[in-house]
């Protein structure tokens, strides 16, 4: 298992730790329960952590960009799934799938430039298929 991987690992752990804790930490009540809030979370952490690391990738120099920035297509992907949702329940989901790509944004920043040479390739591939599920949901 790469340390790509246990890190994201790791950051779904906290996701759902976070949402365990939820009353203890004073947080609002949600129209969602706590699996749905950690699970939500981690497609954020999947899609948004996923579409942060091509962004860098391309900034970086190490993948060829695109027609679109990753991260405009995962905004594009929540604000579309926000306007077809079809109660309040599925609106707040948005709320937990922005704090999941938010935690994960905090661990991509501490990576180093070692990282980045060794894993935009992977990183590319991995977009191409997270970015064909995005569409596909339009």
């Amino acid at each position: 298992m790469t340390s790509d991987v246990k890190a994201i690992l790791f950051l779904s752990c906290i996701a759902i730790l976070s949402m365990l804790f939820q009353p203890v930490l004073g947080h609002a009540q949600s129209n969602l329960s706590e699996m749905e809030q950690a699970q939500t979370m981690e497609q954020g952490i999947f899609f948004g952590g996923g579409a942060t690391q091509y962004d860098q990738c391309v900034a970086r120099g190490f993948i060829t960009p695109g027609n679109q920035k990753a991260e405009d297509v995962v905004r594009s992907f929540i604000k579309r799934s926000e306007q077809s949702a079809q109660n309040e329940k599925a609106k707040e989901s948005f709320v937990y799938f922005q704090k999941g790509w938010d935690l994960v944004k905090q661990k991509i920043v501490e990576l180093g430039p070692k990282h980045w040479e060794d894993n935009c390739a992977e990183i590319n591939r991995i977009w191409n298929n997270y970015e064909k599920i995005l569409n596909s949901k339009q």
